[in-house]
């Protein structure tokens, strides 16, 4: 499901909005913004609303970038139109936004192992998910942090096939991401 995010930080005059976004993997996107992003940082509120598809996410996005950004932020897409979305159907939008609570490092010296950070993806009807869930079936799998422990058990003794190993490189990014934002976490303490 796609969603439509705002990050914010209070000041004293209220609310600042610092950067309106859509995706569909908020958790995802988040670690990348906290990884990549200098202007990100746990300082900040992430609030988030999900859509019913794509394409409104698209227009959701300008709409709220307009709304919350306007000053000095160029809009892009400004020349797109949206088949069925209007400026009367904007001005009615409920503002449900719900606030993302990120998993706290408060007490945690060290990330969780690469097992149990794919939890998450368990259930999704997804190469990820999948191999989510065939990680979680297999009670031999390692439960370590590193590259090689994994791969190395996934094509030696899981046979993995080339859409598994894909699907395995694509989930070692995440958690490349997950792993970096923690670091940033525990530094910052």
């Amino acid at each position: 499901m796609p969603f439509v995010y705002r990050y914010s930080k209070k000041t004293d005059c209220g609310l600042e909005y610092v950067y309106v976004g859509r995706t569909l993997n908020l958790k995802s996107r988040h670690n990348s913004h906290l990884a990549n992003d200098r202007w990100c940082n746990e300082e900040l509120q992430l609030d988030y609303m999900e859509t019913p598809s794509n394409q409104e996410a698209d227009a959701l996005e300008t709409y709220f970038i307009g709304k919350y950004l306007s000053e000095g932020y160029e809009l892009k897409n400004t020349n797109k139109t949206w088949e069925g979305f209007s400026e009367t159907k904007f001005m009615k939008v409920s503002e449900n936004w719900k606030t993302f609570e990120a998993p706290t490092t408060q007490n945690k010296t060290s990330p969780m192992n690469f097992k149990k950070f794919m939890k998450k993806y368990s259930g999704e009807d997804e190469p990820i998910g999948d191999l989510a869930d065939d990680m979680y079936r297999d009670p031999n799998f390692p439960k370590s942090s590193k590259f090689e422990d994994n791969y190395r058990y996934l094509r030696f003794n899981a046979s993995a096939d080339s859409y598994v190993l894909d699907a395995f490189w694509d989930a070692w990014q995440e958690y490349d991401l997950y792993k970096m934002a923690f670091e940033r976490a525990i530094n910052r303490r």
